[in-house]
């Protein structure tokens, strides 16, 4: 533990990269890919892509996955 706390201090403990870019799910949705497409399409899974996605809403940048309109 005393370890973890050192290296979390030095800033290198800092876990695992992201193995894909959420703007790029969010433009894949933007042009119209439903979640399994846009999942199919990266390699990853679905519930990653839903992940990303309601990262993204909390700040208004994605449409529903719904494809409503809430005009």
């Amino acid at each position: 533990m005393e370890g973890i706390a050192k290296a979390k201090a030095a800033g290198v403990y800092r876990g695992r990269k992201p193995s894909i870019e959420a703007a790029q799910v969010r433009e894949m949705r933007k042009q119209g890919f439903g979640a399994t497409e846009i999942a199919k399409a990266l390699g990853i899974g679905r519930a990653s892509v839903y992940r990303l996605l309601a990262d993204a809403s909390s700040s208004g940048k994605t449409a529903p996955l719904d494809g409503a309109s809430h005009a």
